[in-house]
């Protein structure tokens, strides 16, 4: 399964909107025959359904409904039959490839089969841990310690950095203030990033020195307003 998509919210160079298209091909691939797929959620969810009981998990196949004007989803039906005794691991990729940089199929092949994503799982706990397992505190207080030495720190970076997606801030923007604070959390395992992320803040400084409210990573952009949290962010 693959998509395309238009940035609504992003202007042309002309001032016109709904005609930016996004540089890159998303994909949801699985390493067993695909028996159907759904892209509308409407259709998946049903009427009466919800996320935790939708009613495709009622239906024999799924409805295959898709198009640009669905509330967008990317759902994979697979059929395995087991007998008794016997298990089966099936992996299910989602991934995004630029579209003049990457061969999409290529990647699904690559990242598909069970022995490459047992492979990339290990690669990525090792990643991670450069992250994470360079320093750890040790209370009495489990939970304390699985949110301080994991739980905070993946989520800072993965979360509020990288995927720009904090509950009230999903899209492809940077706060001024919040992405700062935020990037305290390289001081200790990678501080040449915590320089990276000040040094992009400061770029949005203005000539009478105080700086964008927030501002847009495509294309650039954002509000210029009073806010005192910016100038708190910039002078602290």
């Amino acid at each position: 399964m693959k998509a395309e998509k238009y940035l609504g919210q992003f202007a042309d160079e002309k001032g016109r909107h709904n005609n930016t298209s996004w540089e890159y091909i998303a994909f949801h691939a699985a390493s067993e025959r695909v028996k159907s797929f759904e892209c509308d959620k409407e259709s998946f969810i049903g009427m009466y359904g919800s996320e935790q009981n939708p009613q495709a998990m009622q239906m024999e196949k799924l409805m295959g409904r898709w198009g640009r004007f669905t509330d967008a989803i990317a759902s994979l039906q697979v059929e395995v039959s087991l007998d008794k005794g016997e298990s089966k691991t099936i992996v299910f990729t989602i991934g995004a490839a630029h579209i003049k940089d990457e061969n999409v199929d290529e990647l699904i092949s690559k990242f598909t089969s069970v022995e490459a994503a047992k492979e990339q799982f290990e690669e990525v706990k090792k990643f991670w841990s450069e992250f994470i397992d360079t320093e750890e505190i040790n209370t009495p207080d489990e939970a304390m310690n699985i949110m301080t030495n994991y739980w905070l720190k993946y989520q800072s970076i993965s979360c509020r950095l990288w995927g720009k997606s904090g509950y009230y801030q999903v899209s492809a923007g940077y706060g001024y203030r919040d992405q700062l604070q935020d990037s305290q959390i390289f001081l200790i395992n990678k501080p040449e990033l915590a320089r990276r992320q000040i040094l992009l803040h400061a770029s949005q400084q203005l000539n009478e020195g105080d700086v964008l409210h927030w501002w847009f990573t495509i294309r650039g952009g954002g509000p210029r307003t009073r806010c005192s949290d910016d100038l708190y962010g910039f002078h602290s």
